[in-house]
């Protein structure tokens, strides 16, 4: 079967980008290329994948060779967003000499952007929090008892 012959070796590209890449991003791009190329360069595969297996829009059909390449791609690409996630994290040095902090966040960062500025409240520095949720949420955003300005 066509399928079951393709997908490892679809896989070990896809794995191969995620190694070989220095950041998430590019293992992203490098992963999607590499899907786009083999997949010109098999146009068998491609019909197959697009026409005749519907599993690819749903594993209700799939066989469980197909299922397990399925939840392998899956997990891979989880691994590289959370990847990505991972490499906007710094080490923060809260006891820092520091006369203003400013803090910029998404929504989903927001919590921890407030614990960071009640950290540096604490020490009596002023602090500024921007980004998109100041943006979108000013409300929510200047109801939090830590923000000194937005």
């Amino acid at each position: 079967m066509v399928m079951t012959r393709r997908l490892p070796d679809l896989l070990d590209l896809a794995r191969q980008a995620a190694v070989n890449s220095k950041t998430s991003l590019e293992s992203l791009t490098q992963g999607f290329y590499a899907y786009i190329m083999y997949l010109l360069e098999h146009p068998d595969y491609l019909q197959i994948h697009l026409t005749e297996n519907s599993w690819g829009l749903g594993p209700a059909r799939a066989t469980s060779e197909q299922l397990a390449a399925w939840r392998e791609g899956l997990d891979l690409y989880a691994a590289v967003l959370q990847a990505a996630m991972d490499e906007n994290i710094e080490e923060i040095e809260f006891n820092a000499e520091a006369d203003l902090v400013a803090v910029t966040a998404n929504t989903v960062q927001a919590p921890s952007a407030y614990e960071i500025i009640e950290k540096f409240k604490a020490r009596g520095i002023q602090t500024i929090i921007g980004g998109i949720h100041a943006s979108v949420l000013p409300h929510e955003a200047v109801r939090a008892t830590v923000i000194s300005a937005l």
